[in-house]
């Protein structure tokens, strides 16, 4: 990103939780304050007038470390950005 976050993007299409193993141990320093942001919902979930909330994002604070692992919820897109010095 133009602020030098690294932003990672995972998906998991299928209808089981999977793990996923990140390493960041190429960046000199990270922080290990970030922000986690998941979108889920079932196959055919959709917004609409009368749900306008069904499927919307939920973003939370995180603490990681150059190496982690991430659990991704059945049918989710999850999003970590992560501050780093250049």
């Amino acid at each position: 990103s133009k602020t030098g976050d690294v932003i990672l993007k995972m998906v998991n299409l299928g209808s089981n939780p999977i793990t996923i193993t990140a390493n960041l141990s190429g960046f000199k320093t990270i922080d290990p304050a970030a922000t986690r942001t998941c979108l889920k919902g079932e196959a055919n979930d959709i917004n609409s007038f009368d749900n306008k909330n069904r499927v919307q994002p939920i973003s939370t604070s995180i603490k990681l470390s150059k190496k982690f692992d991430s659990e991704l919820d059945p049918m989710s897109f999850l999003s970590v950005r992560i501050k780093t010095t250049r």
